[in-house]
């Protein structure tokens, strides 16, 4: 199963665009202490247990300076050695962090940017960021202890001439939810490039980062001087597929470039010195105008129809939902598990559309198996199974806080890049509670109206199932159901 990257500017992929120029926060990375800024949450120093209990917060080198010896260890974003924003989370969606008075320009187009991780795993924080009063996003952190996501959120200044940022945690669990927070940018217009820029700019670092030695070509199997050619190569391909505005593909190409120069292990890197690390910054920073390119077609009226060809009687099949997840018999004594079938069914849809049909790969003959009438409800409850256990504790979040234009704009983005449809989780409220999940193949736009249509495994192979998006209100609602979280990560 790949990764796919989420297209909306809650995306957790995405640099900020503005760290190569002028950053109007103060004290974004931490290093000044505890100044410039304002929190609800109680601040502390150092020490044992310091920051035992909620809404507690300390600026410091790792969050174990304000536990124990034998707490988490890990450092800030920024260097590794430096300070960051460390806290426990709050039992309400109260402020983390505000700065205000920041000047900007009316009518322009501003980056908000900062790092978020977690120090715990139970319960990561979900982060609403607030400009003016007005949410422009939110980001869920990693379940990952000290893994560091980037978050970008785009802001229209309009007719003001000055901002107020404001982050909330809108996680409230008293277990868990702790968190970390560095190198907050806020971009001014003029640091805003288009992709086409970007990728030119790159190649420009590399040529130049490899004249002066901060750039290295090794790793196995050939020479630095063929790792560092396709990697060129790459760069190229890359620029040409922007140029055609064939993002998905650009984005794939990009992909073999950042996942060699990450610093990860796996796979493992061709490009070492200073500036490799950078390079993989920019990288993202691309990935990130992309998005931001994509999202403005899509909000374009003359954008729509778009459909991922996918069909709700899939070579004569449908995918129910049968109510449980588990058979109910002796042979799964050892999985209690009920419900969870509709999600199931919907990523046992789309996985046999984009790998069987989609692609022409069959590992598995649907009608081999159905004609065998005892294999047959074992198979299909094995896919939800493993559809549901191995991705459900990492893809399902925790409240449903994407406000209804993103989670929109998400679903839309992702289909458009990858031409599959996409898991949609929905629930009646922001609380993970009397949810349901489909699968989003076809999207539209009739004047103020946007039409996404809907697999639902509860009404299997009807097409007139839609959600249904009002561009003046911003609000979206598929029945009953009124909040929407796009699974734009579950891509086979």
């Amino acid at each position: 199963m790949r990764t796919s990257f989420l297209l909306t500017t809650t995306v957790l992929l995405a640099a900020t665009a503005g760290h190569a120029f002028g950053n109007l926060i103060t004290n974004g990375d931490f290093e000044l202490g505890n100044t410039g800024f304002t929190s609800s949450y109680t601040y502390v120093l150092p020490g044992f247990n310091t920051i035992d209990g909620a809404a507690r917060y300390g600026v410091g080198l790792n969050p174990q300076q304000y536990t124990n010896p034998g707490g988490v260890l890990y450092g800030d974003h920024t260097s590794g050695t430096g300070k960051m924003f460390i806290a426990n989370g709050a039992t309400n969606a109260s402020l983390v962090w505000r700065q205000g008075a920041i000047p900007v320009v009316p009518g322009k187009q501003y980056v908000f940017s900062y790092f978020l991780s977690s120090w715990s795993h139970v319960e990561p924080a979900l982060m609403e960021c607030r400009i003016n009063g007005e949410v422009v996003g939110t980001a869920q952190a990693s379940s990952t202890i000290g893994s560091w996501s980037a978050v970008s959120h785009t802001w229209n200044s309009g007719t003001n001439t000055a901002a107020t940022i404001e982050l909330r945690d809108l996680q409230t669990a008293y277990v868990g939810n702790d968190f970390t927070i560095d190198d907050l940018t806020f971009a001014p217009p003029e640091s805003a490039k288009t992709p086409a820029e970007q990728i030119e700019d790159i190649l420009n670092f590399v040529d130049e980062s490899v004249a002066n030695g901060t750039l290295v070509a090794e790793g196995p199997g050939q020479s630095g001087a063929d790792h560092l050619g396709e990697i060129i190569d790459y760069l190229e391909t890359a620029q040409r597929e922007i140029a055609n505005e064939w993002f998905a593909d650009a984005l794939a190409t990009l992909d073999k470039v950042y996942t060699r120069c990450d610093g990860d292990a796996v796979p493992p890197d061709w490009l070492a010195g200073t500036a490799a690390s950078e390079l993989a910054e920019e990288i993202q920073v691309l990935q990130a105008l992309i998005a931001e390119r994509v999202i403005e077609i899509s909000d374009q009226p003359g954008f729509f129809h778009l459909d991922t060809g996918f069909d709700v009687k899939l070579d004569g099949f449908t995918f129910v939902n049968t109510g449980d997840l588990i058979p109910d018999d002796d042979f799964w004594w050892w999985l209690e598990l009920q419900g969870g079938a509709c999600f199931g069914m919907s990523a046992f849809a789309q996985w046999y559309y984009t790998i069987c049909v989609k692609h022409h790969d069959n590992p598995i003959h649907l009608r081999e198996i159905c004609n065998n009438t005892e294999l047959f409800p074992y198979a299909v409850n094995l896919a939800q199974i493993i559809a549901a256990l191995e991705n459900w504790d990492k893809m399902i979040p925790a409240s449903f806080g994407l406000p209804d234009k993103e989670a929109i704009r998400s679903i839309i983005a992702d289909m458009y890049l990858f031409r599959n449809p996409v898991l949609v989780l929905m629930g009646q409220s922001n609380i993970l509670e009397k949810g349901h999940a489909v699968l989003a193949y076809r999207a539209w736009r009739e004047e103020n109206t946007i039409y996404v249509s809907l697999y639902d495994p509860n009404h299997p192979g009807e097409k007139s199932h839609r959600i249904i998006y009002d561009l003046v209100t911003e609000e979206a609602w598929y029945g009953e159901y009124v909040r929407f979280y796009p699974i734009s990560a579950f891509n086979w």
